[in-house]
């Protein structure tokens, strides 16, 4: 059954991605870069270069390119891009401008992931000539400056990066197979920017810079980024989740919630007319948003990329779902922050890297089943099949079959519905495929 299942997705989507769940007691990378780590390397360097130089090299190989930012500190243009480095595990965002001599040039900005309060840490490292000569930064190396407030004002307590498949302002901006090698508009002024940066220790430290252009790798760096603060972001989510005592009831209505199970309201002991209206106004409220934030992305899409996005969120498909996610939350009276790491604090797309909901639902069903639940593991393709909105849900509706056979168990209720399984899915798959 599992060989069919992950035959099936690699006929949909296929950018050979595995997404697994995460246990609660996942062990840590022996190696993993930490910020004391990074203090260490910042004491020791007397200017951005020497830092930039001198940091692990899995930091300077997994590098993203911004050439639009919304940052208002740190430069970026197409021929001076804006570099944000991350760690493997993305725990650790290091980000500089790749220009020496613009404002913000001698400013280092970094995000650190903390994963015992479940939050984002904002830091700053201050290289410029006033900051080496203080005595605060011990003279001759950087003023550090943790919890940076101001950093705040546009994150929302969270990175700011945008869900996939479209990241407007990065080189290698959509991943799309549409705008791959020579038709990307932007090759030519990343070939140009790979000339002009020769020479420039901060791009000269990058590892695979040339090759990731020349052989339009970039988008594929974008897609792991997301991959990696996907998954961060939903270990914050969980984090938060499983320090409430009442975590395996709250735990039961967030699996309801994402799948739109009919016994949802239910669980409540309140009226139901009364949940299902506030529900109601939760999912015209979060369409709403969803929609919002897609026209504000297009629009900054088309201003800096003067093209529209390969893809858009999927709006009719994620609001009944995120809209009693929400509601779940309300009802436990549980501040959550930002679901999302969009550009913006309304956003509630949960669909970072192909790591949203799926991967999510698949977390809480490997707690609520103490690890009995099946991992997923599937292949993604870039076939036309996926802009069908029924292959878009595909995947969900396999996880949905066993997250309801395991509500209905947890109930004590008898099957309400026909469960989903992978025949069904595979019907559902070839009519997707069927021209209409």
């Amino acid at each position: 059954m599992r060989n069919l299942a992950r035959y099936l997705v690699s006929l949909c989507i296929g950018a050979a991605i595995a997404v697994v769940p995460m246990s609660a007691h996942a062990k840590k990378p022996a190696n993993k870069i930490d910020f004391e780590q990074i203090l260490k390397i910042a004491k020791q360097s007397s200017s951005v270069d020497e830092f930039v130089a001198s940091l692990p090299a899995e930091m300077r190989r997994n590098f993203a390119l911004v050439h639009s930012t919304r940052n208002t500190v740190q430069h970026a243009s197409l021929i001076e891009p804006r570099v944000i480095l991350s760690t493997n595990q993305g725990n650790l965002l290091i980000a500089f401008s790749g220009a020496q001599d613009r404002p913000g040039s001698d400013r280092v900005e970094i995000i650190q992931y903390d994963e015992q309060g479940f939050e984002y840490r904002f830091h700053t490292l201050d290289f410029s000539a006033e900051a080496l000569a203080s005595k605060k930064s011990g003279r001759g190396s950087p003023t550090v400056n943790r919890n940076e407030k101001s950093c705040t004002q546009c994150h929302h307590g969270v990175p700011i990066w945008d869900p996939y498949s479209d990241w407007p302002g990065m080189y290698g901006y959509a991943s799309s197979f549409e705008y791959v090698g020579e038709r990307d508009i932007r090759r030519g002024a990343a070939l140009e920017f790979l000339e002009s940066s020769r020479g420039n220790p901060r791009y000269d430290a990058l590892i695979g810079l040339e090759d990731a252009i020349k052989n339009s790798k970039l988008s594929k760096k974008n897609t792991h980024m997301s991959l990696r603060l996907g998954r961060q972001q939903r270990d914050r989510l969980l984090g938060k989740l499983r320090q409430l005592p009442n975590y395996p009831e709250i735990r039961t209505a967030l699996i309801a919630g994402l799948t739109e199970y009919p016994g949802f309201y239910e669980l409540f002991n309140k009226n139901q007319e009364e949940i299902k209206s506030r529900v109601r106004e939760l999912e015209v409220d979060t369409a709403s948003r969803l929609s919002e934030f897609d026209r504000r992305k297009e629009a900054f899409a088309l201003k800096v990329e003067n093209r529209p996005l390969s893809l858009h969120i999927n709006v009719e498909d994620l609001a009944p779902s995120i809209a009693r996610f929400r509601y779940v939350l309300e009802h436990y009276q549980i501040d959550m922050g930002k679901f999302s790491l969009g550009f913006g604090p309304e956003s509630f797309a949960i669909n970072e890297g192909n790591n949203g909901r799926e991967p999510l639902l698949a977390d809480l069903l490997f707690d609520a089943t103490q690890g009995n639940h099946a991992s997923i593991k599937f292949k993604l393709s870039a076939t036309g099949s996926t802009k069908h909105p029924k292959v878009r849900s595909l995947f969900l509706l396999m996880e949905r079959s066993k997250a309801w056979n395991f509500l209905d168990q947890v109930q004590g209720t008898s099957a309400m519905r026909k469960p989903w399984t992978f025949a069904d899915c595979h019907d559902l798959l070839k009519k997707a495929r069927t021209p209409e």
